[in-house]
C-alpha cells in the first residue's frame, strides 16, 4: 500500500526536476506500451493543454511509483485497459451525486491504494481552477482511475 509521504515525495520529485520526468516519462512508454498508447490516445483530443499535461503527469506518477516499487511487473494489455475503462466509466455515471467528487466517493471505499485516488482526484478537480474543465476533470479522473486499477489491482480486474 502507497503511503501519503512516499506519494508526496515521488510526486515532488517528478514536478520539480524536468529530466527526471523526461526520463520516467520514456521508462514507462517502454515498460508499458499499451498504457502509454491509451494516456496519448485521441480519445483524449477534447482535453485542453494543461489538462493534456496534467493527465501526463498523473499518468507519469503512478507508472513510475508502480514501476519503482515493482508493484506491477507484468505487461498490460489493451483487453485490460479496456476492461478496466468500461467499468471506472459504468462506476461513475451510475454514482450518485452530481459533482465529481462526490461520485469518486464510489471508489473510495474497499480501495486498497485510497491515496492514490485522493492523488487523483486532488490532480483533477481544482474547485478554483478555471482552466480544468468539468467534463476534462471526469475524463482525466477515469483515465487515471483505470492506469492505477491497471497496475495496482491487476489480480482483481472486474472490480472498480
Amino acid at each position: 500500500m502507497i503511503q501519503s509521504d512516499e506519494l508526496e515525495s515521488h510526486i515532488d520529485r517528478l514536478a520539480d526536476q524536468a529530466l527526471v520526468f523526461e526520463e520516467e516519462v520514456d521508462h514507462w512508454t517502454g515498460w508499458q506500451p499499451a498504457l502509454a498508447s491509451y494516456i496519448l490516445s485521441d480519445d483524449f483530443s477534447l482535453l485542453t493543454e494543461l489538462e493534456r499535461e496534467t493527465l501526463l503527469f498523473g499518468a507519469t506518477v503512478l507508472l513510475s511509483l508502480a514501476r519503482i516499487q515493482e508493484t506491477s511487473i507484468e505487461v498490460i494489455t489493451d483487453d485490460e485497459i479496456g476492461e478496466w475503462d468500461e467499468a471506472n466509466w459504468t462506476a461513475i455515471e451510475e454514482a450518485p451525486g452530481r459533482k465529481l467528487s462526490d461520485k469518486m466517493d464510489v471508489w473510495f471505499e474497499g480501495y486498497p491504494e485510497t491515496e492514490l485516488l485522493a492523488f487523483i482526484e486532488d490532480l483533477c478537480i481544482e474547485e478554483e481552477e478555471e482552466d480544468i474543465t468539468p467534463a476534462g476533470s471526469e475524463m482525466m479522473v477515469v483515465a487515471l482511475k483505470t492506469v492505477a486499477d491497471a497496475l495496482f489491482l491487476q489480480n482483481s480486474s472486474t472490480q472498480a
